[in-house]
């Protein structure tokens, strides 16, 4: 069985969906035996260059997602029947790839339909590929992966998807998130990115879907009885974001708020590991990796009480209302306060993130391809 995978977005600072696309393929080829994969790259591969040797392919003018959606189909459609390709996979979740599907199985991983279950928070471009590109008749793809029960829900609900078609295949945890030594932690957090500890720590995109206005404002109360306390929030501006600076300055913690910006992958396990808490209070995820990275990392995790971060930090986060600030600051205040608190949550969130592994999630993608494209 020939598998081509579409690689997009490697290129750039790597975002959930990036981390996903990655991960998996270095899972699959790690498979014994080794699937026969074919990267179909729009742009550059990134850290993925040189992990199939010459079985990297470029779809050229496909760069942008725009192009990827339009033209890429048509570049698709051709290295599927020059590969002569059984399976291709479309992990973005972003093309129903309609031109392959004469000629090759096609699987699409559909992460969220935020554009759907949260309305007012999407960009156009994602409310077009949501609520116009993914819903007409021929998107429906041969098999749909998705990351979690909510979002299978979800897909079900307001993409109208076959149910028999869906597949519930959660996402792993990248091995680079495993608890460091102090002085690992101290190079990169104090030395390299000049943050003091004790911190808060909040990882993903700065957009307002994330809630982090809330989360500042509950940082805000609880520096009223801990004024050491620093909040960093790490992770790439996105759109509809009011500006973080002009909420910070309003509430007098110009110099207790630090942005990181985009992080490498030698930063951002150090970065967790130093955190006293990390908080991820967001409105609406599909899965919500970052939570079981900073448990990997053995730090503490409040998470929201919605959509599926319930399923995913089990008994090892405390969950809050993400619309109640108060509960939000109580939460903060009791971890922060009560070191017999940090330690039960660092036990139970290392054995919660043993239980995904990015091994995994690759046999149970491998099985959907051989169920759809044949063994």
């Amino acid at each position: 069985m020939k598998i081509g995978i579409v690689i997009y977005g490697l290129d750039r600072p790597i975002t959930g969906i990036g981390r996903y696309t990655l991960e998996l393929v270095r899972a699959l080829v790690s498979l014994q035996p080794s699937p026969d994969i074919t990267l179909l790259c729009a742009g550059h591969a990134g850290s993925l260059k040189g992990v199939l040797a010459d079985r990297e392919v470029l779809l050229p003018g496909s760069k942008l997602l725009p192009s990827l959606m339009t033209w890429g189909q048509v570049a698709i459609w051709h290295q599927v029947r020059a590969l002569h390709l059984d399976v291709i996979h479309d992990p973005t979740g972003s093309m129903p790839l309609a031109l392959a599907k004469h000629s090759a199985a096609t699987v699409t991983t559909i992460h969220d339909v935020f554009a759907w279950s949260l309305p007012g928070y999407s960009s156009l471009l994602d409310t077009l590929i949501y609520k116009q590109w993914l819903t007409r008749p021929w998107a429906k793809t041969d098999a749909i992966i998705t990351v979690s029960s909510q979002s299978r829900a979800d897909i079900i609900k307001y993409l109208k998807a076959d149910p028999e078609k869906l597949h519930i295949v959660p996402y792993g945890v990248a091995s680079i998130f495993q608890p460091l030594r102090p002085g690992d932690i101290r190079t990169v957090v104090v030395d390299k990115l000049g943050i003091r500890r004790p911190y808060i720590l909040y990882v993903g995109a700065l957009t307002e879907r994330k809630n982090i206005t809330r989360l500042i404002h509950a940082f805000s109360k609880v520096r009223e009885g801990y004024p050491e306390l620093l909040l960093v929030l790490a992770g790439p501006r996105s759109w509809k974001q009011t500006p973080i600076e002009n909420i910070v300055s309003e509430l007098g913690l110009s110099e207790h708020v630090h942005l990181t910006g985009p992080l490498t992958d030698k930063e951002l396990p150090a970065l967790y590991n130093g955190a006293m808490l990390f908080a991820f209070p967001s409105l609406y995820e599909g899965f919500g990796m970052p939570v079981l990275e900073a448990m990997a990392c053995g730090t503490p995790v409040i998470t929201s009480n919605v959509s599926s971060l319930p399923e995913v930090a089990g008994d090892a986060g405390i969950m809050v209302d993400p619309e109640d600030v108060d509960a939000l600051t109580e939460a903060i205040r009791r971890i922060v306060s009560d070191c017999s608190l940090r330690e039960k949550l660092r036990e139970l969130g290392l054995v919660r993130a043993s239980r995904f592994s990015w091994q995994s999630t690759a046999t149970q993608t491998l099985a959907v391809y051989e169920k759809v494209g044949g063994s």
